[in-house]
């Protein structure tokens, strides 16, 4: 029952979203109401910049235990300006630690405010987690995004270019990973000011999978003291001609 999910998915990231809103209405039918459902809904209807209903697709942070859907409304929330949502994730997150999840979306909410302690903690954490997931065989694309995206938070532009360095050649190719974690990379050197890079990371993730993935970007407080640069600009109004062709 979950096919048509894992194919909306599919059809996402390969900017289709059209067809993805439809083959989710049919493992709508189907009877399927899974949190992947509605996380997948939500990114389709976010990069088409509806921000209102990709938040009421997702619920309430207290629907969920915590997942990757906590990045996604977190993201929301601050794309939106929505402080009751910003709370609510903080006191979801603090009633749910040490979750793996929750862990990373209280050090993201406090670290947006400028507070950064705990933070060092939880690179070691995570530090760990990368070596007991390569070790084990599994990606960890992950952790290593979680690392990347900390480190950018505290300034230390050389462990985060070393771990995109690892990021970029250590990991097993998979075709639709740019497409999920692309947006972290670009952020990150956002974070730290470096617009140039960020721009080149985006651009070649844009060229991938289309221009749509941009409105990682167009939403982004990361990017807000960007908005002028010819660069962003270049980017940005190209999606908002895709993001018009979507209302149209």
């Amino acid at each position: 029952a979950d096919i048509p999910v894992d194919q909306a998915y599919v059809l996402f990231t390969l900017g289709k979203m059209e067809e993805a809103l439809e083959r989710m209405g049919q493992a709508r039918a189907l009877g399927v109401n899974s949190a992947f459902l509605s996380l997948v809904e939500s990114l389709v209807l976010g990069a088409q910049g509806r921000l209102d209903q990709a938040k009421a697709v997702l619920g309430t942070p207290q629907e969920h235990t915590p997942s990757y859907s906590l990045s996604s409304m977190l993201f929301l929330a601050h794309a939106t300006g929505d402080q009751p949502l910003l709370d609510a994730l903080e006191n979801h997150a603090q009633n749910n630690m040490p979750n793996y999840f929750a862990e990373f979306t209280l050090a993201r909410i406090l670290a947006y405010r400028g507070e950064f302690q705990g933070l060092e903690d939880l690179i070691r954490k995570r530090e760990e987690t990368v070596e007991q997931v390569i070790s084990a065989g599994r990606d960890p694309s992950g952790p290593m995004s979680d690392l990347i995206e900390l480190y950018a938070f505290l300034g230390d532009e050389k462990r985060l270019n070393e771990m995109v360095n690892r990021f970029d050649t250590e990991l097993k190719p998979d075709f639709m990973r740019p497409a999920e974690t692309g947006s972290i990379i670009p952020t990150a050197f956002a974070i730290i000011g470096d617009i140039d890079t960020a721009m080149d990371r985006a651009n070649a993730v844009a060229e991938q999978f289309g221009i749509w993935t941009f409105w990682n970007y167009h939403f982004n407080p990361a990017f807000e003291p960007f908005q002028d640069h010819p660069r962003y600009r270049a980017l940005d109004d190209r999606y908002l001609a895709w993001l018009k062709e979507q209302k149209s």
